[in-house]
């Protein structure tokens, strides 16, 4: 919507940026409170250093995880150790996937949607791309053509801009350093 769009509202109904932003900024100090008082100031270390104050806040949440939290964490490890076995497998797909993990496609596709907001599709396709990041950088590959061949993709270029897109630089940048 355009300025010239909304310049006819009456006063009361435009709402400032400084009002916005300082709703926004009072619901994090609050969470920021609430944060420190549960996790921080009960923990018996309490004049540990942030890093340290941050890896015991989270392994204390993490054993408080409700064991249903803790069973799709477990669920998503399983997914993981899957796709890296297979990533290499030239026709290994989303159907591949479902059946390793003994489960329907459209189930595997709603429950990686609901555990990482990713389609199952995107979900593979990115693990792709990580395994393609990981042999470029140890230039376990010579080539980019390799590190797609290797991973699944056929397309070259459709690879590379896939790469740009998701890493911020092309995946011949590896090779060179």
């Amino acid at each position: 919507m355009k300025r010239a769009d909304y310049d006819f509202l009456p006063l009361s109904s435009k709402i400032s940026n400084t009002v916005i932003k300082s709703q926004i900024n009072k619901i994090l100090s609050k969470g920021k409170q609430l944060i420190d008082h549960f996790f921080v100031e009960n923990s018996p270390n309490s004049q540990m250093t942030d890093a340290e104050n941050s890896s015991h806040v989270l392994n204390s949440t993490t054993s408080q995880l409700p064991e249903k939290l803790l069973e799709n964490a477990s669920w998503l490890k399983k997914v993981d150790q899957v796709l890296t076995q297979k990533i290499t497998t030239s026709n290994f797909d989303v159907e591949e996937l479902a059946a390793e993990m003994h489960i329907t496609r459209q189930y595997l596709n709603t429950r990686i949607k609901h555990l990482t907001g990713q389609t199952a599709v995107q979900y593979v396709q990115m693990a792709r791309l990580k395994t393609a990041q990981s042999l470029l950088i140890t230039q376990t590959v010579s080539s980019v053509q390799e590190a797609a061949e290797t991973v699944g993709f056929r397309d070259v270029k459709y690879f590379s801009q896939l790469y740009k897109k998701n890493f911020g630089v092309l995946p011949s940048t590896h090779l060179r350093e």
